[in-house]
């Protein structure tokens, strides 16, 4: 059995931080590097070089694991055994329900999503059910 790695995106976090950085060294790399001076032109592509190798890990993350699910107070992305994944936005999801093999999520105007969970344990399993109920504006059923 296989576990879900769970994240909650945060405006306030470390990981946001550390993107505003990463935009701080890449336009102050780039500002360094077409400056008139050609003694700060070394430090402008080492600075512009991070600032993109932090980009990269950080929109790379989704990718470091098999079985991920990103999710915030609006939506979330779930990425259980498939490349790109599948985009639910909190306020038109109208029923969910958890099956022993599958979750099956029913969106508004009749658009079912179904994942497949036959590998994933219970527990998280049921962790992602608890999310999309308590993020979502129905009643469970």
């Amino acid at each position: 059995m296989k576990n879900i790695h769970f994240h909650i995106l945060k405006i306030l976090s470390l990981e946001s931080a550390l993107l505003i950085f990463s935009i701080i060294l890449i336009f102050g790399g780039l500002g360094l590097y077409s400056s008139i001076d050609m003694e700060y032109e070394e430090i402008g592509k080492q600075m512009s070089t991070y600032g993109f190798l932090l980009q990269a890990v950080f929109h790379s993350r989704m990718f470091w694991f098999r079985n991920t699910v990103q999710y915030n107070k609006l939506g979330m992305v779930i990425r259980i055994k498939s490349f790109f994944g599948k985009s639910i936005t909190f306020s038109r999801v109208e029923k969910v329900e958890l099956n022993e093999n599958q979750l099956v999520i029913y969106r508004f105007l009749g658009k079912i999503i179904t994942i497949d969970m036959s590998d994933i344990t219970k527990e998280d399993s049921y962790k992602l059910y608890c999310i999309i109920i308590e993020k979502s504006e129905f009643v469970a059923k």
